[in-house]
């Protein structure tokens, strides 16, 4: 151990536990030899190549251009393999998933000979606020080509924009070789190129929401304020999107702000924001609890009334440890969560420097890294409550809870954490790393063969 990194050690146990993954549930089903499960092969395999050609660089090997290169790259080649394995199965190319992308793709192509306010009269006719920022988008881009291929061009390119920026923030807090792999852990990830392909609207909602954070952190450096405007044009263009994200994200920049600065009048003027913004949460807060839940509370919701025991304490755990992976798909039930599990994984293998990363935080009080921790921790908590197991719920936060599990391992590579603390000595953490990767291998078997029988009823 002493002669590894923590940082390697994180994707040998990410081999590791992927090959005896497929190894054991391919054994256990022996019906799962298709083609879909072989892409899935594939993409763990692709994806494993590419984080391993990047560990051991030298500094300069590590730069802006490079990430965005191999995104686009790595992304376009992925997209394409998808597209291929959804045709054999759907003979369409929305990768398993047609309700909200055929109907984006619609609505923007009727939308896209209308000016600007025709539009707004039409789509709000048709959706809420929070769901008017897919289709307005893929109208505006449609004005240039209308063709459902030229928009999913632009999401490749949008994804690689997403992973300068991305890239940018992960240097602002650690060294470039961890950013640089932190970056393409979410940027060429299974789920991330799943929704690039399928055309919906996380690829467009995750730019602006890494744009927001990429603002922002350049104000942190430099104390230009020239970059707030860009984080509040995010911010509000998120709303359209996701509104719960914008308050989210609004209280997390605030309240780092509020703490960090010395001056009396920037107290009062980030108080005065911060209780403007808690009246405005409430107001949105209360509209989506009315939408989704009703005038009753919490446990009279559908979702949480019709839940199981089990099925409750399973969506809580992905909330703070997961999302858990589903390597395989079962032939009788096709779907599109399997092809995301790779991706997922690896995210999975992740959550003890998540946490141990949260606690030195804590501990340091590090201003750079508590607006990610704050965010992140914030939206986890939320979708533990909800218990949510849609990965698409989980987008918003998943690339900086990445950056944030990267900031600790470099820490813990560098031995840089607080050693007069007995909770983080270097042995507890060689254990407790241990004993993660055990935990995330039983659980991910446990999870995939639970899933993969289509006669349970715990899922």
């Amino acid at each position: 151990m002493r002669n590894n990194s923590y940082l390697n050690m994180t994707y040998q146990a990410f081999v590791v536990t992927s090959i005896i993954a497929y190894v054991v549930l391919f054994i256990h089903h022996q019906d799962s030899f298709n083609l879909y499960n072989m892409v899935n092969v594939v993409t763990f395999i692709s994806f494993a190549l590419v984080i391993h050609n990047a560990l051991d660089r030298r500094e300069e090997y590590y730069s802006h251009w490079r990430v965005c290169l191999t995104t686009l790259g790595y992304t376009a080649l992925l997209v394409g393999l998808y597209w291929y394995l959804s045709c054999q199965y759907t003979g369409n190319t929305f990768i398993f998933d047609e309700s909200d992308p055929r109907a984006y793709e619609r609505y923007s192509l009727v939308m896209s000979d209308m000016n600007f306010t025709e539009a707004l009269d039409y789509i709000s006719g048709i959706w809420e606020y929070e769901d008017w920022g897919a289709p307005m988008s893929m109208a505006l881009l449609m004005k240039v080509v209308p063709s459902k291929l030229f928009v999913n061009v632009c999401h490749l390119i949008i994804n690689t924009i997403s992973a300068y920026f991305l890239f940018d923030i992960g240097k602002s807090v650690m060294s470039k070789k961890y950013a640089y792999i932190g970056t393409l852990a979410y940027t060429i990830s299974s789920y991330n190129i799943f929704f690039i392909g399928s055309l919906r609207k996380e690829t467009i909602m995750m730019f602006w929401v890494i744009l927001a954070f990429f603002c922002y952190y350049r104000y942190l450096r430099t104390r230009n304020v020239a970059y707030m405007p860009g984080t509040v044009l995010a911010m509000t263009v998120i709303m359209f999107f996701r509104p719960a994200v914008t308050l989210m994200m609004g209280a997390s920049f605030l309240t780092v702000l509020l703490f960090g600065s010395r001056q009396g009048v920037r107290r009062l003027i980030f108080s005065v924001l911060v209780i403007a913004g808690a009246f405005v949460g409430y107001a949105l807060i209360w509209g989506i609890k009315l939408r989704y839940i009703g005038e009753g509370g919490l446990e009279d919701s559908y979702m949480i009334s019709h839940t199981s025991t089990f099925q409750k304490g399973v969506a809580a755990a992905g909330a703070l440890v997961g999302p858990f992976p589903t390597m395989l798909m079962n032939p009788n039930l096709l779907s599109k969560v399997p092809l995301q599990g790779v991706g997922v994984l690896f995210k999975y293998l992740l959550f003890v420097p998540y946490w141990i990363g949260f606690y030195y935080c804590l501990k340091s009080r590090n201003r750079y890294v508590l607006p990610i921790y704050s965010f992140v921790v914030t939206e986890t908590l939320a979708l533990a409550i909800m218990m949510e197991l849609e990965i698409r719920k989980y987008m918003p936060h998943l690339p900086f809870a990445i950056l944030a599990a990267f900031w600790c391992l470099s820490l813990m590579d560098r031995r840089e954490y607080p050693k007069s603390q007995g909770l983080l000595h270097q042995r507890w953490l060689e254990w407790t790393f241990y004993c993660s990767v055990a935990v995330v291998i039983v659980t991910t078997l446990m999870w995939n063969v639970l899933r993969y029988n289509p006669g349970n009823t715990l899922f």
